[in-house]
């Protein structure tokens, strides 16, 4: 019976997002994330000798170009699939690439199944791993329009599938599969780099925990380390062209700039503005606190330690758990040890959620496991129970939290978060500028001409949601001459400022807002 709801969960998935996909706004990145797209598909049109037909190559050449350290597998993709559409509307241009991502991240989703069962060997497991990572909601709206983030998120999924399944097999095939999507995930984002490093540690680390080697393992594992050394060399110079020119340098000059990023803005984290590239070690930690699902964390808590004490009394070293463990510490205990430069909340390590939740599925089968046993202290059944009944409520919660409040699950914070909302940015990504554009453009649909100010880049890209004739009308000016002003107040601190202090244009009539958990994500003030 399982079996047969498992793939239902995806398909239902899978139905909703096509429906609801549309909904989502604009982020401030997509312009620039399509324009690197462009840059190195033109680049490697001249690389094998073909003259571009499409946009101006002259403007940017690749080896010149300020962000050719990024990975631009991806959009790439997106902008091939623009150019064979023969898309000219920028709204379809943009839907493209929000269905495309949400496309990839489906497909990731189908690979986690595989994982989560090859692991369990229960499609319980399955159906609520899948349940738990799409009820995280900055994951779930995320995947509609972050083609940066989640298509990294995504390949991580495909990273764990292959290696896994290379795990199971080892053979020279499955090792060189998973090299391949080692290699694709490099070129998307060289912070990928760490999987191939603990993929080699792996290889190398023997079950046992008293580290004997026979001299055939000895052999067979060396071989199979070099083969996928080269092999993702290989795939990650194929699929990153700025490494095609000078691949050390590029790489080790890419690698410097993920340490210590060049964004100097400010981000509002505790009710104050700081600095990207000064954030306080905490950062992350209390982001992903306040921004997961309480007891999915307490899951993960409750797995993690069961593994480690597993490991520790049985002396064998299961390398398929330590793997995942690994997987999710590291990246984030790097991030607070480089005082690596983030902003946007966390949503630079989304990446690690796979694992958060594979490893919370182990904590809920040792809850599921102690309150099943016959034999045992009542307190501590009873303890499992309650964790288990409470864990499934905040499922539902969250789910009615996520219908209620679409499209800005992005917005969502939990039960521990909740009561602090004001001190942290919330719609970063300006997506409620759409909505705002849209109740200006319906108040005004008869006038020819809208004179709009907005402090925020957002509420100019988000004109290019609508058709060529709404978008045409919109004018952008400065407050003086402008009839609306638009703005998420947290954008910057001189906003902010003015917006506490009920300073001009914040003391004019607010006609719209869009309101989550009691803040405002964006606000429209008629100034005329």
């Amino acid at each position: 019976m399982l079996k047969k709801i498992s793939p239902l969960v995806l398909l239902v998935y899978a139905i909703v997002s096509v429906i609801v996909f549309q909904d989502y706004g604009l982020n401030i990145d997509e312009s620039i994330e399509r324009k690197h797209g462009v840059v190195t598909y033109n680049y490697v049109l001249s690389k094998f000798g073909l003259d571009s037909e499409v946009e101006n190559t002259n403007l940017y050449d690749l080896n010149h170009y300020d962000h050719k350290d990024y990975g631009s597998i991806f959009q790439v993709v997106c902008y091939v699939f623009e150019l064979n559409l023969n898309l000219k509307s920028t709204k379809q241009i943009f839907l493209l690439r929000h269905a495309l991502t949400m496309l990839f991240f489906i497909l990731a989703l189908y690979q986690f199944q595989w994982c989560i069962f090859h692991l369990f060997q229960n499609y319980l497991y399955v159906i609520l791993g899948v349940i738990l990572i799409i009820t995280c909601p900055r994951i779930f709206a995320d995947s509609f329009y972050n083609s940066k983030d989640i298509v990294f998120l995504s390949l991580v999924i495909f990273c764990i599938a292959t290696f896994l399944k290379n795990q199971y097999s080892q053979s020279y095939k499955s090792i060189a599969i998973h090299s391949l999507t080692t290699g694709l995930l490099i070129s998307t984002r060289i912070l990928g780099v760490y999987i191939f490093i603990l993929t080699i540690i792996i290889l190398i680390m023997p079950s046992k925990i008293n580290f004997q080697f026979s001299r055939r393992r000895v052999i067979n594992t060396g071989k199979m380390v070099i083969l996928y050394m080269l092999l993702t060399g290989c795939f990650s110079f194929i699929f990153w062209p700025s490494l095609w020119q000078n691949p050390v340098s590029n790489f080790s000059q890419a690698f410097e700039n993920m340490k210590q990023f060049r964004w100097y803005g400010q981000v509002f984290y505790m009710n104050e503005f700081i600095e990207a590239n000064r954030l306080p070690w905490h950062y992350p930690l209390i982001w992903i606190g306040i921004t997961i699902p309480v007891f999915y964390l307490v899951y993960c808590i409750l797995g993690t330690s069961f593994i480690i004490t597993q490991t520790l009394r049985n002396g064998t070293v299961d390398k398929n758990r330590l793997f995942l463990i690994m997987a999710l510490v590291i990246p984030i205990a790097s991030t607070i040890t480089l005082n690596s430069t983030l902003y946007n909340g966390w949503r630079h390590l989304y990446f690690v959620t796979p694992f958060l939740i594979i490893l919370s599925l182990y904590g809920i089968r040792w809850l599921i496991e102690i309150s099943n046993v016959n034999k045992g202290k009542i307190t501590l059944k009873s303890l499992a129970i309650i964790l288990l009944v409470l864990g499934m409520l905040e499922i539902t919660s969250t789910i009615y939290f996520m219908v209620k409040n679409h499209p800005y699950q992005f917005a969502y914070f939990n039960a521990i978060g909740k009561s602090q909302i004001g001190s942290f940015e919330t719609d970063y990504y300006g997506l409620t500028y759409k909505d705002a554009l849209a109740y200006i453009l319906e108040e005004e649909k008869r006038a020819d001409k809208i004179e709009i100010c907005s402090p925020h880049l957002a509420g100019q890209i988000n004109r290019f949601y609508f058709n060529e004739k709404e978008y045409s009308k919109i004018v952008y000016t400065d407050l003086q001459s402008s009839k609306y002003f638009i703005t998420n107040p947290y954008v910057s601190s001189i906003e902010c400022a003015k917006y506490r202090n009920n300073e001009f244009p914040y003391n004019q009539p607010k006609v719209f807002s869009v309101n989550v958990l009691n803040s405002d994500l964006v606000i429209v003030y008629k100034l005329k």
